[in-house]
């Protein structure tokens, strides 16, 4: 191909002549292969012709012919371009050809043989060089030392009306705009915090060791290098340099925010965003009795703010909060309907209790069902377990964390009970629903409900963030406390058969209590409204049992 393409009238064609003719054939082939149809619609794929000159390995070494600086030739290597990148889809990476480089002329014609280096003449020794694309540093032309270009004019000579005297202008107000834009743009300017020496630093150069004669070759060799190493299409892991100086860039934003936050005077005063409450209705709808439908971070959500709402109650000022909240104390009254949760459901015991301080909020935890859904988890005590004498860990024995649910609920439905005695008006006592104290009376006799009462005489805690207190040594709950023994004597009284003349309790009543607790605890959870049926638990006892006065029973034999 060389030999044929070397001879023109049997002379011998030199490198230019031969490089011309060979373009010219190359942009002939372009030419019979449009890149779009008669329609103008685009031609895909790229036609062959256009897609093997625009191949990696070929396309570099076209537009490295404009290195030649021979006018003939870069004259046709502009134009062969011109057609390869029409509609090509390797002209958004062009530039890593160097084409914009080699294309420059005039001043920068210096400024880019230093930045290509030593390029050029290795590209003559070896011609299957291929350019490696590095960016190239900001261009200064000294002519234009102080001079500040806004819109289609340098501002300098637009002012000076003695040599240009009435110039005209083609967009007075997109002008005007940009004029005042730049005006702004240099007063809100900073002075660079990089001095020289921290700039020869980052180019990983010492100061010292550079000479006035050498300095911008050494100092362009060094970006070169830097260039090399870390540019993200050379080496993708090179950027994390790049972005260290953004590694704390929201630091001085989130400062700026805690001043201005800390310094308001209305901080604690400002109207809340309910977010806490979103949160914990958000979290509580997507609970299961299925342990596999449930997501710990859901279970933890509920677990937190419950215990927030425990605390809060403390406070009066929170409990008003409360009350604008209605459905936030139904959510947390049935948090009690999901056993598979006992942590949950402990946490929710122990607010239920706290609520029960606050007498509407006591009217809000019967009204959606707090009764039936804390008897629920009552019957579940194991007295063998605090009788036996074997130290037991919640991790690993799950029937100690039942009983201390249980006592949890027990203690709940004191508070629940003897706040409704404190005031015997209200919606707790109102002829439809009836008084808690009638209704435990039906449910579980008035002998336990009488100790019920009167576990709310024990000096009661404050409430707090976490369990603990309350099961500690010395706390409510404590087995060596007064109040820890009476609440597990009651609990052991509810789990085991009597049969005295103030008490008739065995498995039968229970399991007659537990299916009505069951039936009405899905109500609650299914229906907004409040359940107003009871029974008493002793029915099954109609034919043998007689209630005399006081609640006393005798037995009759024939």
């Amino acid at each position: 191909m060389i030999q044929k393409l070397g001879y023109s009238s049997g002379a011998l064609l030199d490198h230019t002549a031969m490089s011309i003719r060979c373009i010219e054939i190359l942009q002939r082939l372009c030419e019979g292969t449009s890149s779009k149809d008669a329609s103008g619609g685009i031609i895909r794929p790229l036609p062959h012709p256009r897609r093997a000159i625009s191949h990696p390995t070929v396309l570099p070494h076209i537009v490295q012919l404009l290195l030649t600086f021979d006018p003939p030739v870069v004259e046709r290597v502009a134009s062969l371009l011109l057609h390869v990148i029409d509609q090509n889809p390797c002209l958004p990476r062009i530039y890593l050809t160097g084409v914009f480089y080699f294309i420059l002329m005039r001043h920068m014609i210096q400024r880019l043989a230093a930045h290509l280096a030593d390029f050029s003449p290795r590209l003559k020794s070896n011609t299957r060089a291929i350019y490696q694309y590095i960016g190239i540093p900001t261009i200064n032309y000294p002519q234009l030392e102080g001079e500040l270009f806004c819109n289609n004019y340098y501002l300098r000579h637009f002012c000076d009306v003695r040599r240009f005297p009435n110039w005209p202008v083609k967009d007075p107000i997109a002008f005007l705009r940009d004029v005042l834009g730049a005006w702004r743009a240099e007063t809100d300017k900073k002075p660079c915090k990089l001095s020289y020496h921290d700039a020869l630093r980052e180019l990983e150069l010492d100061p010292a060791n550079i000479k006035e004669e050498t300095e911008e070759a050494v100092i362009r060799r060094a970006y070169y290098q830097l260039s090399m190493k870390y540019h993200p299409d050379k080496n993708p892991n090179g950027q994390v340099l790049l972005l260290v100086p953004h590694k704390y860039a929201g630091y001085p934003m989130l400062i700026s925010t805690i001043r201005l936050e800390s310094e308001n005077a209305d901080l604690f005063g400002g109207k809340k965003q309910g977010g806490v409450s979103e949160a914990f209705a958000r979290c509580s709808s997507l609970l299961s009795r299925d342990d596999s439908m449930n997501n710990e971070l859901v279970v933890n959500v509920c677990c937190h703010v419950t215990a927030f709402f425990t605390v809060s109650t403390k406070f009066p000022a929170s409990r008003e909060c409360i009350h604008e909240i209605p459905q936030l104390v139904r959510d947390i009254v049935r948090l009690l309907y999901f056993k598979n949760l006992p942590r949950l459901c402990s946490q929710a015991a122990a607010c239920t209790a706290a609520f029960c301080d606050d007498y509407w909020l006591c009217v809000n935890v019967y009204e959606n069902g707090g009764l039936f859904l804390l008897l629920n988890h009552v019957l579940a005590y194991d007295f063998t377990l605090d009788e036996s004498g074997v130290e037991a860990d919640e991790s690993t024995n799950s029937q100690l964390m039942l009983n201390q649910l249980s006592l949890l609920c027990l203690w709940a439905l004191s508070r629940l009970a003897r706040q409704h005695e404190a005031s015997s008006t209200g919606p707790l006592s109102s002829a439809e629903g009836g008084t808690v104290e009638l209704a435990l009376n039906r449910l579980v006799t008035p002998h336990i409900t009488r100790k019920l009462l009167t576990l709310a005489d024990f000096s009661q805690p404050v409430p707090t963030a976490t369990l603990g207190p309350l099961l500690s040594e010395g706390g409510f709950l404590d087995p060596s406390a007064e109040s820890g023994q009476a609440l597990r004597r009651l609990a052991k009284l509810l789990t085991t058969n009597s049969a005295t003349p103030c008490l008739i309790w065995d498995n039968q009543c229970r399991a007659e209590l537990t299916g009505l607790v069951d039936e009405q605890v899905a109500k609650v959870v299914k229906t907004v409204c409040l359940l107003t049926s009871y029974f008493s638990p002793h029915r099954t006892h109609k034919v043998v049992l007689v209630r005399a006065h006081r609640n006393l029973f005798a037995r009759f034999f024939n």
